[in-house]
């Protein structure tokens, strides 16, 4: 995968249940980035097509005009000769036409990725498919009026074998596209303090074939930002080597109870999930414990056994290795953990908040989380909140903005 770390890599295949899917190829702790792409193609929404570029999704400040149009801005004149000599020179006449015919950002995108990068099923009802072929006809044909493929000698309607297969590519994107796009989003910051008052503001969608790879549990493994249009993962918790490094496609176990996620990934992904989170039925944010099941000290025996309440049941028996288990170290170590998570959400929660004390915000929160994890299994909701702040963090330093 362009862009990925050398710690990552691909496994499965189509034949598998789960398709192709990333697994990490080396211990990962968190913070680590494993992953740094620039989109295939992306549009921004037309919503923010008066305050940001429509090729980098930068916030505008000095805005550089299209010559011809005047629905869209660019961040520089570098920017806008890239587009105009692409996508937009296709896109320009016919922009207002296409975003009146009341199409979704997804099929703008599937006719992006034709105009910018060049040419080249099953489960849908008969309705949903007519209205894609439909939509793919029409995008095919502003590409025929914007002479995409050359000054047309006739009006007739019968495509040629080139945009036939255009057409082709445009309806398959039209078909995926609800699977495999990603949302890209600016960290909005509207008062003094810069976490408590910041917001993320969803503000196009691009493509990421090398993050469309990544399977989805309702606990990820990793945490999203973007440069511009470009996406970063970084790890939020570690994942030992030969596992699953999972990403989420939005029901988080956090914020949605297990019947409302499976419903939405059914109805928007077309599949059952089995993660962790769902399979033990995690409780959401309000209802976690403080205090988390303890790892058994016996190596690989992969226990998890009850937090002792008192000291005098710090000496325990595991009931899966048999062994005599004392839980000591571990409470001390998970006492550390939470010392760290919270000495970093003390510091994001400063007032007079640099950069490089966002910097040490990050590094309390990445050994605090990676202690964590070597005494204890979660859910557990210190830690589930320091992965949060860390989240936070990296987004800070992504597409982030004052209003």
């Amino acid at each position: 995968m362009v862009g990925a770390s050398a710690k990552i890599k691909l496994a499965g295949s189509k034949e598998d249940p789960r398709g192709r899917y990333v697994i990490a190829a080396a211990d990962l702790g968190p913070g680590e980035v494993i992953l740094t792409e620039q989109a295939y193609a992306a549009c921004l929404h037309p919503k923010y097509f008066g305050t940001h570029c429509t090729a980098c999704f930068s916030r505008l400040i000095a805005p550089v005009a299209c010559p011809d149009c005047c629905g869209v801005a660019f961040c520089s004149v570098a920017c806008r000769d890239k587009a105009c000599a692409t996508y937009h020179r296709f896109e320009c006449q016919y922009l207002d036409l296409m975003i009146g015919s009341g199409m979704s950002i997804l099929c703008h995108v599937a006719l992006r990725m034709i105009t910018q990068a060049g040419t080249p099923q099953k489960h849908r009802d008969p309705e949903d498919h007519f209205k894609r072929t439909l939509m793919t006809a029409f995008l095919l044909r502003c590409l025929q009026k914007a002479e995409f493929f050359g000054r047309r000698t006739t009006e007739a309607p019968e495509p040629t074998e080139l945009e036939l297969q255009v057409g082709a590519v445009l309806l398959s994107a039209l078909q995926s596209l609800q699977f495999n796009a990603h949302e890209v989003y600016e960290t909005r910051i509207t008062g003094e303090h810069r976490f408590d008052t910041a917001k993320v503001q969803y503000i196009g969608v691009g493509i990421y074939r090398g993050a469309s790879m990544f399977n989805h549990e309702c606990y990820p493994g990793v945490t999203r930002s973007f440069l511009g249009t470009s996406m970063i993962l970084h790890t939020s918790r570690p994942i030992p080597a030969g596992a699953v490094v999972p990403e989420n496609y939005g029901p988080h176990f956090l914020r949605q109870p297990k019947p409302v996620r499976q419903r939405n990934l059914r109805s928007r992904y077309w599949f059952k999930c089995d993660c962790r989170a769902c399979s033990e039925d995690w409780p959401k944010m309000d209802k976690l414990p403080d205090k988390p099941r303890l790892r058994c000290t016996t190596a690989d025996c992969g226990n998890a056994l009850s937090y002792p309440s008192k000291p005098s049941q710090r000496n325990v028996k595991c009931n899966r290795c048999k062994k005599q288990i004392n839980l000591e170290a571990s409470v001390k170590m998970l006492e550390a953990s939470d010392q760290l998570c919270t000495t970093g959400a003390e510091m994001m929660a400063s007032h007079q908040l640099e950069d490089e004390r966002v910097d040490e915000a990050i590094e309390l929160l990445k050994k605090g989380i990676a202690l964590f994890a070597q005494v204890a299994v979660p859910p557990h909701k210190p830690t589930l909140v320091a992965e949060e702040s860390l989240r936070s963090c990296f987004a800070d330093k992504g597409n982030a903005n004052r209003y």
